[in-house]
């Protein structure tokens, strides 16, 4: 497990780097788990319409993205789960990074072991910054 020791700190990527985010995090799968990100919203989120996301880094080459949005809630549906809640954007945008990201580290386990593998490590650093969040057992709750 990659589980970094003490409070994670996230920092926001500058508009100068952001167009190493996506590559440093995903390597040449870039394209698709950004996708996977935007897809997801768009399957839990009735309400998302796209939109700026903001990059965010975290230890051990994790990160994440958040929706710029001038919504205070967010509504959120979990198809896996019947989930039906609100959370806040970055609350929101945490839970949908996570669940993406998980999918992913499956659909690529056997055909892609290195980059599933890799995913993983950056999840379970996501998830450490998850369990620290304001909202997390809402999150806990959607991702269930």
């Amino acid at each position: 497990m990659s589980e970094v020791k003490g409070r994670l700190e996230a920092t926001l990527v500058p508009e100068s780097e952001r167009s190493d985010f996506l590559p440093s995090m995903f390597g040449v799968m870039m394209v698709e788990m950004e996708a996977r990100v935007f897809n997801t919203m768009s399957q839990c989120c009735p309400d998302y319409q796209g939109g700026y996301w903001h990059f965010y880094t975290l230890p051990k080459d994790s990160g994440f993205m958040v929706l710029q949005t001038d919504k205070d809630r967010l509504h959120l549906t979990g198809p896996l789960n019947y989930y039906d809640g609100e959370m806040s954007p970055t609350a929101a945008s945490l839970a949908v990074c996570a669940m993406a990201y998980n999918h992913a580290v499956w659909a690529h386990a056997e055909r892609h072991p290195n980059f599933a593998r890799g995913l993983q490590e950056k999840w379970e650093v996501l998830m450490q910054y998850i369990y620290q969040h304001d909202e997390a057992g809402e999150i806990a709750r959607f991702l269930d």
